[in-house]
């Protein structure tokens, strides 16, 4: 199994081997999607085409307005953003238009302006009546299409381990594990009747040698969302499975949601049952109830938002408590600075009290145009509904401070972090990086990460320094990472090489392939991934 995936990896390797711009009174710009991490957008263009910190961009896809992002960072050719209020569907490889508007601007959708007559957008030839203008004006409204954005993608992976149960001993436990997979992820907006759907989907076949998995094949639906408009009014249903983005605390739902208001304010009631967690698929023993309110303001490189939401949940399963919980969300950004916070309560379910659950304070503020400060405090005790006895859990804590430092496209850092638990000793952990697209030599890009914990009696030591490599439009990363931990007397360590391939090979069609080799003492593996997107 070994040889095949190695022989697989070399042939795959063979294998691979083998700005329009305009100036109106809007700018706009084709960028592309580098990377998706979260809710953080990154784009390959940056300071240099104008992208700065605190912009607001908005951003289209062939002609049809999807939504705003806030500019969270700008290198030279490189800037992130985050959704500055309702998120919207975007893939990796997507090519899209952004606008940067002059003060005192709004977004346009291109769409309800195609079509309409060219003499109202360019003045008069001299030959040209004016009667004739007055004429072609009168057309009818430019018909309003549905539109389609999202992906397909296909992919596999297999994965090889031998592992020794003891340094000195002989036995040798030998896995394999395959999984292939097919999904789909879209959004279909301007549908018949103030429409719109959401889907994010996937089967997925897995086998393995040394157990039984059951099912071997599953569909899961991750998000089925109808929304629904009623004309001008400001009020929006929306049913199926889905996630409220208007608050972070309440999840994923089964069920329908309510909402008044704009993206910027308004109120909503949502009711319906908490998805089952290991399969998504479908149950009714948790059924549960939201309300929540939100408002958003923006204004000259300053972007405010709070959210604020009630829950309950109302088991069906006998021994399980009723759980009601509150939550509120804030974020304050100036000028690429930024202040947030997510406190939420528990009802702990016999003393009929309220205790924080979760108390996570973020900030980070930029000293200047090169050195940035940022903190973290996160306080957590879980509530663990399915917990036998009391479902509040144990206390965890976390203190984290660092600084980076930002040059061009260059960036390295370096963080702190104090660990502590009711349950456990303090420990530390140090984590530093560092990310130089272009170092000169070779056309070499490299990247470093490195973290080290202990709680001064084990530790753990990690280090993965890289290299990339565009070849034509392909990109070439080759990985080492080391990794070392310490547990009373037994010292495990592995050392492992990591290359990966990202390349389009047609249009909208993305080719994704990794291969990995592992060893060590103790532990061996070898990976191969292969992986395929098609955007749309």
């Amino acid at each position: 199994m070994t040889k095949s995936i190695r022989y697989i990896g070399i042939l795959l390797l063979g294998l691979i081997s083998a700005h329009v711009a305009h100036a109106q009174q809007q700018t706009t710009q084709t960028a592309r999607v580098e990377q998706i991490a979260g809710n953080t957008i990154y784009f390959n263009i940056g300071s240099d085409q104008g992208i700065n910190k605190s912009d607001t961009l908005f951003i289209y896809h062939n002609k049809s307005y999807l939504g705003s992002l806030i500019v969270i960072s700008a290198a030279s050719r490189l800037s992130s953003a985050k959704f500055a209020d309702q998120p919207f569907s975007l893939t990796r490889g997507e090519n899209v238009q952004i606008k940067k508007l002059n003060s005192g601007e709004k977004p346009v959708a291109e769409s309800q302006t195609a079509g309409t007559n060219n003499s109202q957008q360019e003045a008069a030839s001299p030959e040209q009546p004016v009667a004739n203008q007055t004429q072609t004006t009168t057309t009818s409204e430019p018909e309003i299409k549905p539109y389609l954005t999202g992906g397909v993608q296909f992919g596999s992976n297999v994965f090889h381990s031998s592992t020794k149960t003891s340094p000195v001993g002989n036995e040798v436990v030998r896995r394999t594990f395959i999984m292939s997979y097919t999904g789909i992820h879209t959004q279909i907006r301007r549908l018949p009747n103030q429409l719109s759907l959401q889907m994010n989907m996937q089967w997925n076949y897995r086998y393995a040698n040394q157990q039984t998995i059951s099912p071997t094949s599953a569909f899961r639906i991750y998000q089925f969302q109808v929304n629904k408009k009623f004309g001008k009014s400001p009020v929006h249903l929306s049913l199926g499975r889905f996630y409220n983005y208007y608050e972070p605390f309440s999840g994923f739902w089964d069920g329908a949601m309510l909402r008044i208001g704009s993206d910027q304010f308004g109120a909503g009631l949502i009711s319906g049952f908490e998805p089952v967690r290991s399969d998504e698929g479908f149950s009714s023993t948790l059924p549960k109830s939201s309300f929540f309110t939100y408002y958003a303001f923006r204004g000259n490189h300053i972007y405010s938002e709070s959210e604020i939401s009630l829950n309950g949940v109302f088991p069906q399963t006998n021994g399980w408590n009723n759980h009601f919980y509150a939550g509120w969300h804030q974020q304050f950004r100036y000028k690429g600075s930024s202040l947030m916070s997510n406190i939420q309560v528990d009802q702990n379910p016999f003393t009929k009290k309220y205790l924080f659950s979760q108390i996570d304070l973020r900030t980070n503020i930029n000293l200047n145009q090169h050195f940035s400060l940022h903190a973290i405090y996160n306080r957590r005790r879980p509530y663990r509904i399915w917990q036998i006895g009391s479902p509040i859990s144990y206390l965890r804590t976390q203190w984290t401070g660092g600084l980076s430092y930002q040059t061009g496209n260059n960036t390295i850092g370096s963080d702190i972090t104090l660990n502590q638990s009711d349950i456990s000793k303090d420990s530390y952990t140090y984590f530093g990086y560092a990310y130089f697209p272009q170092i000169g030599f070779w056309g070499l890009g490299f990247n470093l990460t490195a973290n080290y914990w202990t709680d001064n009696t084990f530790n753990n030591v990690y280090v993965a320094p890289g290299f990339t490599k565009m070849i034509g439009r392909g990109q070439f990363t080759l990985t080492y990472r080391f990794y070392r931990s310490q547990y009373f007397s037994r010292e495990n360590t592995t050392h492992a090489l990591n290359l990966q391939f990202n390349t389009p090979i047609f249009k909208n069609w993305y080719l994704n392939a990794q291969i990995q080799e592992q060893y060590g003492q103790l532990l061996n593996n070898q990976q191969l991934f292969i992986g395929i997107t098609k955007n749309f």
